[in-house]
């Protein structure tokens, strides 16, 4: 639901598929407001699911109409959909800046929204939409302002809170929310632990609170039999005779309610035996801590106690803990045989769980932090063995990153488990809710990394792959790369030197690792792409990371699995590259490609080089530089010869040009002739040596003087 409710909003305030034309949004515009008075319509006959799906359709043609947020809030919440999900949507209505509304309806979405503020830990913000001009007064407004200003907490708070309740119940004595409200709060505040932490003392009612409750005390008896807890309530705060009437009155009633025993124990209509064996028939269900711990503590009878630590013992029940103040429980553990099973924990009462953490026999073995989307997992708690984080916009179920930690070198503590300091005679564990965390406060990310072994993480290298790094101290040393479980990589990394990494990679699947890696720093000469960033980071470290300042220095490939480099590629700054490549696998490279680092629009310069065979069957090293593709001199050594362009495409003469016919000629001999083998033929007294070098022919005319006729450029003796 979630997800689905982020897409809509998203769509919402990003998109307009309709035209944007004066025409056109007075069209949309009337359309939104018919989809606002459908969504009317289904409200009144309580069909939710088509009031939303008016909503939705309704903002589509008009996302600017405050009403259709409100209501497409208010669908949400009766379709219960988390707060989480419609606190946002309800955010919009009341954001003038993009919405405005059509009818006057926008008060109703003030005490929505001050109510969901109210509910999840922000009472402040509350009052402030509530007070803000207009300032609302109804019984609504009423209620949520005494109940955040209760959940405030102070001395000051509690007692406007106090006023406002004095003051609601003349002017709205049938509503027994506030009733409720008073009840709940000043119960909480009723009973205080003493200072050893082994009961609770009983405080006297501040003088307002003290009018309230017998207000509301005396008027019990008009409230419906659905009320009838309030008589237990009633009964706490009432006093003498009246007191125990209400208790009487509520037994004989058959009602039953958790809180009985403890009013009646407490005024003496009930003796410890009949108290325990009453609270026995709530012990297996949810029960609040502090009515337990209460109900323990007034226990003083030592047999009563013994048996009731067999039951705590054996305890699978639920304990429930209001930590927000807020009369709504959102932490929650669960017991199986006396010890937590399962503990969840919603910090802000959003319906929106931080945390969950499955516990053996009452140690917390792993947690999923919803917030963080990670899962931590336990050796002895607090000492971390393993985290995991996954990709919250990922629904691969293998898209995660995984941390294996060394033994105790990493605690992650969402909360502190303690021994009930009031119970005796047994150990019974609840959660200290003062120690509770969430969210980043679980993750130290530099520790983590620190305190791994190795770490596993997806890599978009290829489908299915993943990559397994082994860590010390913090750093990489060393990587597997697999894709499907088959490994077809491996990695060093932190290298002495100036390469800082090389990988061995089996490109075809044989086994076998024929191609080398190898990676250096870039100091910022290189002047990479960042499509080439994101390919050599991709290839490395599984993902694009832009700002690494890493290059690929060196590729070396063995092709033939001798344990010999046939083809091996260097990278220099500003596209400067250098490829050697052993043809006839002999373990000696025959040809050399040099691509010269380009600056500014100079020319590409490159050079081709050559092993070739001489007229006396001699390998002797010739290179060929290139501007633009063009040759334009030939190296022999250290000496360099200038390249004249002949008349047919891709014919060179080194020196100077002759005949076209000549050219013409040596073309014809040289068909069948391999590359770099030198030939020579003779013309009028002169003669043309030829060789094919790459895609090109280079031709040289030699004087008849010149005695050495082995080579392309004719030297002489």
């Amino acid at each position: 639901m979630k997800k689905f409710v982020s897409f809509v909003l998203s769509f919402f305030l990003i998109c307009n598929v309709f035209a944007d034309t004066e025409s056109s949004r007075s069209a949309n515009r009337k359309t939104a407001l018919r989809y606002l008075q459908l969504a009317k319509h289904y409200i009144t006959g309580q069909n939710w699911e088509s009031a939303l799906k008016s909503c939705v359709t309704g903002i589509e043609y008009d996302d600017t109409v405050a009403d259709l947020y409100y209501l497409y809030s208010l669908s949400l919440f009766n379709l219960n959909y988390t707060r989480s999900e419609f606190l946002p949507v309800i955010e919009i209505a009341l954001d003038s800046s993009k919405t405005q509304w059509v009818d006057y309806n926008q008060s109703n979405a003030r005490i929505f929204y001050s109510d969901l503020l109210c509910t999840t830990g922000k009472p402040e913000q509350a009052i402030t939409v509530l007070d803000s001009e207009p300032m609302i007064f109804s019984a609504d407004a009423e209620f949520i302002r005494a109940k955040a200003y209760y959940e405030i907490n102070s001395a000051e708070s509690i007692l406007k809170a106090e006023q406002k309740i004095e003051s609601a119940r003349r002017v709205y004595p049938d509503d027994a929310r506030f009733v409720y409200l008073f009840f709940g709060y000043e119960y909480n505040l009723l009973y205080e632990e003493n200072e050893d932490k082994t009961g609770f003392v009983k405080k006297e009612l501040s003088p307002v609170a003290r009018k309230i409750a017998d207000s509301f005390i005396a008027r019990v008896p008009n409230y419906d039999k659905e009320h009838s807890d309030l008589e237990i309530y009633a009964s706490i705060f009432a006093d003498g005779e009246t007191q125990k009437r209400l208790l009487k009155a509520f037994d004989a009633r058959g009602f039953k309610n958790i809180l009985y025993p403890i009013a009646a124990l407490e005024a003496g209509v009930i003796n410890q035996e009949e108290a325990v064996d009453y609270f026995m028939e709530f012990i297996d269900g949810e029960i609040d801590e502090k009515i337990l711990i209460q109900f323990y503590s007034m226990i003083t009878d030592e047999d009563l106690r013994k048996y009731f630590n067999e039951h705590l013992d054996a305890f699978n029940g639920t304990l429930v803990y209001d930590t927000n103040n807020n009369l709504e429980a959102n932490l929650v553990v669960k017991y199986e045989r006396g010890r937590a099973k399962q503990i969840t924990y919603d910090a802000e009462n959003d319906q929106c769980i931080e945390w969950e953490a499955d516990c053996d026999f009452g140690m917390p073995k792993e947690m999923t932090v919803y917030d963080q989307n990670a899962i931590i997992k336990f050796g002895t708690y607090p000492n971390v063995s393993t985290v995991i984080f996954k990709n919250a916009n990922n629904e691969n179920p293998d898209d995660y990153e995984l941390y294996n930690i060394i033994d105790e070198t990493y605690q992650s503590k969402a909360f502190k488990i303690i021994n009930a300091p009031q119970v005796k005679g047994t150990d019974f564990f609840v959660v200290d809710t003062s120690t509770l965390q969430h969210g980043q406060e679980l993750f130290a990310e530099g520790d983590i990394v620190k305190s791994s072994n190795t770490v596993e993480r997806p890599s978009q290298e290829k489908p299915g792959a993943k990559i397994l790094f082994s860590l010390l101290n913090g750093q990489a040393y060393s990587a597997v790369y697999s894709a499907d479980g088959r490994v077809y990589a491996t990695a060093l990394f932190n290298l002495e030197g100036d390469v800082c990494a090389t990988r061995n990679v089996d490109y075809d699947g044989d086994l076998i690792y024929e191609v080398t890696e190898y990676y250096a720093i870039d100091d910022g000469k290189m002047h990479l792409s960042d499509k080439d960033k994101a390919a050599i980071t991709t290839n490395l470290w599984g993902s694009p990371l832009l700002d690494a300042g890493i290059y690929l220095k060196t590729v070396k490939i063995d092709s033939n699995v001798d344990t010999k480099i046939d083809y091996e590629i260097e990278y220099y700054p500003d596209g400067g590259t250098v490829i050697r490549s052993d043809e006839d696998f002999d373990g000696n490279f025959d040809c050399v490609y040099k691509s010269y680092s380009r600056v500014d629009a100079k020319p590409l310069k490159e050079e081709n080089s050559y092993k070739i065979l001489d007229l006396n069957g001699e390998q002797v090293w010739v290179s060929v530089i290139t501007e633009d593709k063009i040759p334009v001199i030939v190296k022999k050594g250290e000496e360099e010869i200038k390249v004249v362009p002949g008349k047919k495409k891709g014919v060179y003469w080194l020196d100077s040009a002759w005949e076209t016919a000549y050219e013409n000629e040596m073309l014809l001999e040289l068909e069948g002739i391999p590359q770099g083998h030198v030939i020579q033929s003779e013309y009028e007294g002169s003669y043309i040596r030829a060789v094919i070098f790459g895609r090109d022919v280079f031709l040289k005319r030699v004087e008849r003087e010149i005695k050495n006729e082995n080579s392309l450029d004719g030297e002489e003796n």
